[in-house]
């Protein structure tokens, strides 16, 4: 996975689970569904130490906020 930070908030793929810990830098596809997206990378407004590419919180997929974009990519060949 290629991530970067310090732009924006990144919506991923991944689900939101508790289950999860906030510290574990893997990316997973569990749960397959839920009420909450992944978003990492911290924006331009976070401090420093937020502004990680391993930084992961939680947004409902109706949240709208200057700082959370997304990445178009594709996996390498």
């Amino acid at each position: 996975m290629y991530c970067s930070s310090g732009h924006v908030w990144e919506w991923v793929a991944d689900w939101f689970s508790v289950s999860f810990s906030r510290a574990d830098v893997r990316s997973t596809k569990e749960p397959n569904s839920g009420n909450a997206k992944v978003l990492r990378g911290g924006g331009w407004y976070d401090p420093p130490e937020r502004v990680t590419a391993t930084k992961r919180m939680h947004a409902p997929l109706e949240y709208r906020d200057d700082s959370v974009g997304f990445r178009c990519a594709r996996g390498a060949k």
